[in-house]
């Protein structure tokens, strides 16, 4: 006899059969479902530009070398001799630094010049000179509180947070998804089986009076209206069926990661059965995990933060720029002094002022005339 529940799908010897559960469909969804899968990068692209974000406030490092040797012939007896060669080389670096706190911005460049000559006028033939300075620029008005960069990374933090709502949001629309079609194809095998056994009965009573007909107890019409019976039994029956393949059709497609998946050609049978749960609602606290929980409604809170930090930098970028700087820079002056066949080598430096801070002793010499610097 028939059991309900114990229904299987029609016979198709040209498909294999398989057997899954509600967990192993939901499984399965979740890993090979596209939908999932696409929804799945959205968390990794918002991460990459998190780190866009934030390499707004990375070191800019740079270093530059500058070469010049020029030779002027001389014109006058003023000129330190008949020809004079002078080279001067540039080594400089410098780095700049956004800081992430109250706008601020710091540098620090390190410059260093070599000049060497020939010109006998020259109480330096060879010569450094070297500047380390350092800044700080607070802003006090605009850029204070917040500015462009600080902004968007606080919105690329919260963007984030949104994709993973997203992603949490699709796996359980999936998963509810699943749970409607699985239930749905097992109603729509119960239903085939129902249908046969219409079908079954149709053709037992059109037996029963061909019978009655033949020994005389029936008329022809009688016997038409249950040969009517059975056509619309098949007729159920055949219905059932085509719903049975469309419902299973529509489950695939939430199980199939593309088009050549094996599973598209399988004939899936149903095992797990529905468990009925007596549960007493309670409204208030479905109400505060709704306001808590619900995805559309955390998607919300963030954009609204969102666009309370777009507000505040466009209020910002409305005041008028008022900076505080502080620098402080260090020269150093370093040279081979000569007269005659004298020679002298001292190091000093000096503030941006100009003051001088302080010097080395000087180291002195002698070299023979004619001797290369």
């Amino acid at each position: 006899g028939y059991e309900v529940g114990a229904a299987l799908p029609p016979v198709d010897p040209d498909r294999i059969r398989v057997e899954i559960s509600l967990e192993d469909a939901i499984a399965r969804a979740l890993e090979m479902n596209l939908d999932v899968q696409s929804v799945r990068l959205n968390p990794q692209i918002q991460q990459y530009s998190l780190q866009s974000a934030q390499a707004a406030f990375d070191p800019t490092m740079s270093a530059t070398y500058g070469y010049n040797n020029s030779t002027n012939q001389s014109t006058s007896q003023l000129d330190g001799g008949l020809q004079t060669s002078t080279m001067r080389q540039t080594y400089n670096a410098s780095i700049n630094k956004p800081t992430p706190w109250y706008g601020g911005r710091l540098s620090a460049s390190f410059n260093n010049n070599r000049t060497e000559t020939d010109n006998t006028f020259s109480t330096l033939p060879l010569s450094y000179r070297s500047t380390l300075s350092l800044n700080y620029t607070q802003p006090l008005l605009a850029g204070r509180k917040t500015d462009n960069q600080r902004t968007s990374l606080e919105t690329t933090v919260i963007q984030g947070d949104n994709s993973n709502i997203q992603l949490d949001a699709q796996i359980a629309n999936i998963a509810y998804l699943i749970q409607v079609s699985y239930w749905g194809l097992r109603a729509a095998i119960e239903q085939i089986e129902i249908q046969n056994q219409n079908l079954i009965q149709a053709q037992e009573l059109l037996e029963q009076n061909r019978i009655r007909v033949q020994i005389g107890t029936m008329s022809d019409l009688q016997m038409l209206q249950a040969e009517a019976q059975v056509a619309n039994a098949e007729q159920s029956r055949l219905g059932a069926e085509i719903q049975w393949r469309n419902q299973e059709l529509s489950f695939k497609r939430l199980l199939v990661g593309g088009p050549n998946d094996p599973l598209l050609v399988q004939t899936l049978i149903p095992t797990s059965a529905p468990t009925l749960v007596f549960q007493e609602p309670d409204i208030d606290a479905a109400i505060a995990i709704a306001l808590e929980q619900r995805t559309d409604l955390r998607q919300s809170r963030n954009n609204r933060e969102i666009s309370s930090l777009n507000l505040a930098v466009t209020n910002n970028n409305t005041r008028p720029d008022l900076n505080l700087t502080a620098a402080y820079s260090v020269k150093e002056r370093a040279g081979t002094v000569t007269s005659g066949s004298a020679w002298a080598v001292s190091w000093s430096w000096w503030n941006q002022a100009g003051t001088r801070l302080g010097s080395v002793p000087s180291w002195t010499g002698t070299r023979p005339l004619g001797a290369s610097t």
